[in-house]
């Protein structure tokens, strides 16, 4: 992303939080930012955490620069992943705290990381590091959420967020 373009961006965000939807990829925009950034090359493996319905997956497809594995925690998005991203990607079901396999060059979260209880944090990085090539690289997009002081309110937090985003995805013909 271009200084200029990350200045746009989060000028909009700060003038009108809900404007984008998301800080993270939740948008086609967004998630061309996010994969420019990465400067992949040919023939390199990428891992997406938490692919959800497909945003981000399509714009790392986009680039053809090598394998695309969506992993996918939740069965329904799953299925909507496979059904969008058409065969093109490896779509797997599975927990980002457990799942491995050969090293990638790229790891990429955009909403997963957010979603991981805190006792299983520590395990959930070593696992981001266990599934990444020596040098290779995690790209990690995140949500703005109010502050919250309990379990309780981060739920909340996190349903409100959620919300909008699926119904902006609706609107926006995702």
């Amino acid at each position: 992303m271009s200084v200029s373009n990350f200045f746009l961006l989060w000028k909009q965000v700060l003038r009108n939080p809900k404007s984008l939807g998301t800080v993270a990829p939740s948008s086609k925009f967004l998630s061309q930012c996010l994969v420019e950034s990465a400067e992949l090359e040919t023939g390199q493996r990428i891992m997406e955490i938490g692919a959800g319905t497909g945003i981000l997956t399509q714009e790392l497809v986009n680039l053809d620069v090598g394998s695309v594995d969506a992993l996918e925690i939740d069965q329904n998005c799953l299925e909507v992943l496979e059904k969008h991203i058409c065969g093109s990607v490896n779509c797997i079901l599975g927990d980002a705290v457990e799942y491995s396999d050969e090293p990638y060059d790229l790891v990429v979260s955009t909403f997963a990381h957010d979603h991981i209880h805190y006792d299983r944090a520590i395990s959930f990085v070593e696992n981001i590091r266990r599934n990444l090539k020596m040098g290779g690289v995690y790209l990690m997009g995140g949500e703005l959420l109010p502050k919250f002081e309990t379990s309780e309110e981060r739920n909340e937090s996190l349903y409100k967020y959620h919300g909008f985003i699926v119904d902006k995805a609706i609107r926006d013909g995702n």
